[in-house]
């Protein structure tokens, strides 16, 4: 079961929008390299006792400047995104399961342009058991390394067609697909996809701005939305806690997301050494299969499930919408 869960938790991550899921569009090549360096996170207290004492500091400069909305940090992350030509990050998770392990993540994040993807993960969870989590993106494919207590190390090829067929699915279903169905075609690295999946679960509203690591950052908070409980699988924390880290004036990357439940901490998520437009080579998304054999994913009975589940959920909604176009053109012909 806990190897399950490892999978289990790196979905969850995927599902927020932390692993990301979409590559973002490059930028013009003599732009200048940004760097966040100073976001580098040290262990900290619980949020919980962290925001009780900076929320002072947060109202007294939020007095000094207007607050901005969720909405408009969400489209400055997504136009900061859209400029960089290259994104490196690191970043970590904890994951409380209820009644069951703790799990643990760490790992880095390259992105190139909107061609190129690669994220590499180690997890640990309780009584030590351990895992490892590889995706690199390429025009050419995607390529897939697990390493799990129960089935060891498999590595995965899925071709360039089998990813432009689940990318087609994927836009078709919208948001009935399932999180992270196409590997690369993740969401945006500076955090924008988080924000915007969790402002659809939690009430965010900006708190104001706090001094963390010797950087400004906005904090944002917000209560699960009514109704919210019955309308995803699982359950829902009942509140989360958000930084965003503002350089130049700007916002410029999520920083820190925790969710708790009943006061309790379930979800960190740490994002930090953020570098933009740093030059990165087509030829260093490669996986180091060491010789390795590497299986097709439609050979892979799990994967290739999950695929086929997928591919046909998009076309029964292609036929549904078939059929209603059907039905109305020929009420409109039968009233002639």
């Amino acid at each position: 079961m806990i190897g399950k869960g490892l999978w289990a938790a790196v979905r969850l991550l995927s599902g927020e929008g932390i692993l990301p899921r979409h590559p973002i569009a490059p930028r013009d090549p003599r732009g200048s390299c940004e760097s966040a360096r100073p976001m580098q996170t040290r262990r900290l207290l619980p949020p919980v006792f962290l925001l009780a004492a900076i929320l002072p500091a947060a109202a007294q400069e939020g007095a000094k400047e207007p607050l901005p909305t969720v909405p408009e940090i969400i489209a400055k992350l997504q136009a900061r995104e859209r400029a960089a030509k290259t994104v490196m990050l690191t970043m970590r998770s904890r994951t409380t399961v209820p009644d069951g392990p703790t799990f643990e993540t760490e790992g880095t994040l390259r992105v190139l342009g909107t061609t190129h993807f690669h994220v590499k993960m180690r997890m640990r969870a309780d009584e030590g058991i351990e895992g490892q989590h590889e995706v690199v993106t390429t025009p050419e494919g995607s390529w897939t390394r697990e390493v799990n207590p129960m089935q060891g190390e498999v590595i995965t090829r899925m071709s360039k067609e089998t990813m432009a067929a689940l990318k087609e699915a994927e836009d078709l279903l919208g948001e009935d697909g399932p999180p992270g169905a196409v590997p690369g075609q993740s969401e945006a690295p500076l955090g924008s996809a988080m924000l915007a999946s969790l402002a659809k679960h939690f009430d965010l509203a900006v708190q104001g701005k706090i001094v963390r690591n010797g950087l400004d950052h906005w904090l944002l908070r917000g209560d699960v939305r009514p109704g919210v409980q019955g309308e995803v699988e699982g359950p829902v924390p009942d509140r989360v806690e958000v930084l965003v880290q503002v350089l130049k004036g700007e916002p410029f990357a999520v920083a820190r997301m925790t969710q708790f439940d009943d006061g309790a901490e379930v979800m960190t998520v740490e994002i930090d050494d953020v570098q933009l437009d740093l030059p990165l080579a087509e030829s260093s998304f490669q996986m180091d299969t060491k010789g390795r054999r590497v299986i097709d994913v439609m050979d892979h009975p799990e994967a290739a499930a999950q695929i086929r589940e997928v591919l046909d959920r998009a076309k029964a909604k292609r036929e549904e919408k078939g059929n209603a176009k059907d039905g109305k053109d020929g009420g409109q012909d039968r009233g002639k």
